[in-house]
């Protein structure tokens, strides 16, 4: 049995008319009313996992009718029907819904720009409030600038507060407010360079809509991570922050493991349940275990095939950007979650811009937020106002998607082919190959003030490590471990043993040191150390060691076998 869904369609009254397969997640509803005191929910999740399609099932319940159709048949048979709450509430408000996905301007005023036009299409919605008599000249000839794309930058920050009081001055019934990806406009600014402007605009735009606003119902927000407060949210009381460590909503978003065995079952595909789980199960949101709704849709519509569906949506180019720019024990901790294994870190439930890319901890708080990585364990310090979590990749899917990562940064600067030679050549006993091929890829794509810091040896050992973690189907790639009589750099350790086992050492050139003499006592490093023992105890009978020496773009390999 084939399941019909709605791919790509996040519009819940279009996905229901269409007739397409629809999880019922109504229950979000449900719990959204049974906190009623609660005036604004802001609510993080990874993308791809309904946000956008819950925020307008919560519009087509609130509004009698949108596009002047009417949204009461919509919930005919889903449980939400069934509540008290469906008479009480269903279609009385008016409602405010817009996302800010579209704010993504390389500067300032174009992001300006950008937002004039997502106002001027949500006035548009409610243009029929200029033909009553309740607006003011002053109130007539502002609602026209929104239409225009002619309104001051002030009149556009308090766009959301003006719509909210003309609403219930016409209806006698305070509206809802509903934004998604509120935070989008602030990951463009950051990466592209205009934060510092952007962000006491979005303080007002949202704000004054938000804070001490006596014309609304209330508010929901969705986006992938959570601001800092202090940043964006200053001085708002009534907030209810949900991110993945809350148990509040926490089955609300993905689908739960009840939901993809229910869908299995109709689509006939039970026996599949093992590795649909291996692939796409593993996200924890508070104690829930979730799938991602992106792909497991997409693998059912295509009779189960296992791909990763999520990493092809392409993910978000702050986390590309980060991932491309990792530093040596950044790439140590990408080797340890492609080979299943955990870490522990200290983790921040909401991000300051401003940190990110200061080490490990805040690139791993953003891998987190946005879906890269699951807390398996968590450990409030309330002193520190930080989680001491142990963290794993939540399944084989995004272990895809480090090693695409890797890949991809390599390709980007039209190295990618360079890039497999040179893994090639390592992986198959080739060490002259091997060589020459680095040699290549630092000439291409490495700066020689990238390795200028004060610790040079680290840039290597993690350049070279972010190359290696692309070996993860068919090595075992460690690194700073114990063996001998000492810590090795870099261990590879082939699945199949017939395939040459191989240990790396690390050393920077100084001074007037040549690069033969230094590579020459990374290897004799490696063999006074005793370094393969590890190797050979696991059964690996051909060891290649190798000695590196790094000066700048140089490099020169020397080599063994043991």
């Amino acid at each position: 049995m084939s399941l019909l869904f709605g791919i790509g369609i996040d519009n819940f009254g279009e996905l229901i008319r269409r007739g397409a397969h629809f999880v019922d997640k109504t229950a979000f509803i449900h719990a959204l009313f049974d906190r009623s005191m609660t005036l604004v929910t802001l609510l993080t999740r990874p993308r791809r996992f309904g946000k956008t399609l819950n925020l307008s099932m919560l519009q087509h319940f609130l509004a009698k009718s949108i596009g002047n159709l009417p949204t009461r048949e919509l919930f005919r048979g889903l449980a939400i029907e069934k509540s008290p709450l469906f008479e009480k509430h269903q279609g009385k408000y008016p409602v405010i819904f817009l996302t800010l996905k579209g704010i993504k301007a390389t500067n300032f005023q174009q992001a300006l720009a950008d937002c004039a036009g997502i106002l001027r299409r949500l006035y548009q919605e409610h243009e029929y409030l200029l033909q009553g008599a309740l607006l003011t000249s002053d109130d007539q000839e502002r609602f026209r600038r929104m239409l225009q794309q002619t309104a001051s930058q002030s009149e556009m920050q308090t766009a959301l507060l003006d719509l909210c009081r003309l609403l219930y001055q016409h209806y006698g019934v305070k509206p809802w407010l509903l934004i998604d990806e509120y935070d989008t406009p602030l990951h463009s600014a950051y990466l592209e360079g205009y934060y510092e402007e952007m962000v006491p605009f979005m303080q007002s735009f949202l704000g004054s809509a938000l804070k001490g606003n006596d014309f609304l119902e209330r508010a929901v927000l969705t986006g992938i991570l959570r601001i800092a407060k202090e940043s964006l949210f200053s001085d708002l009381n009534n907030l209810m922050v949900c991110t993945l460590f809350d148990t509040e909503y926490s089955d609300a978003f993905g689908f739960t493991e009840t939901e993809v065995h229910d869908l299995l079952v109709q689509a006939q595909l039970t026996e599949k349940m093992a590795d649909i789980q291996r692939w796409y199960n593993g996200y924890l949101c508070g104690n829930t275990v979730l799938y991602n709704p992106w792909s497991i849709i997409q693998c059912l519509s295509k009779a189960g095939a296992l791909q990763p569906y999520w990493v092809m949506t392409g993910g978000t180019r702050l986390v590309q950007d980060l991932l491309a720019q990792a530093d040596h024990e950044s790439k140590k901790a990408l080797e340890q979650f492609m080979q299943g294994k955990t870490i522990m870190a200290r983790i921040s439930d909401h991000l300051v811009f401003q940190h990110l890319g200061a080490g490990l901890e805040s690139l791993l708080s953003l891998l987190l937020a946005a879906g890269y990585l699951k807390a398996v364990s968590r450990t409030l310090l309330e002193d520190e106002n930080l989680w001491l979590c142990e963290l794993s990749a939540p399944n084989q899917e995004v272990r895809a998607t480090f090693r695409n990562s890797v890949l991809s940064w390599f390709s980007s600067q039209g190295a990618q082919s360079q890039f497999e030679y040179t893994l090639s050549a390592l992986v198959e006993g080739e060490p002259e190959g091997f060589a020459d091929c680095l040699q290549l890829l630092l000439t291409r794509i490495v700066s020689y003030f990238d390795a200028s810091g004060q610790e040079p040896e680290k840039f290597y050992h993690g350049f070279v490590l972010g190359m290696m973690v692309h070996l993860s189907k068919t090595h075992s790639v460690e690194s700073n471990r114990e063996s001998g009589f000492g810590r090795y750099d870099v261990m590879i350790m082939p699945n199949d043993h017939s395939k040459p086992g191989i240990v790396l050492e690390f050393k920077v050139a100084y001074g007037s040191k040549t690069l033969e003499t230094t590579a020459q006592e990374a290897l004799q490093q490696i063999k006074d150390r005793q370094y393969a023992e590890n190797l050979h105890a696991r059964g690996v009978t051909r060891v290649l060691l190798l000695g590196l020496a790094f000066r700048g773009k140089e490099v020169r390999v020397v080599w063994d076998s043991n």
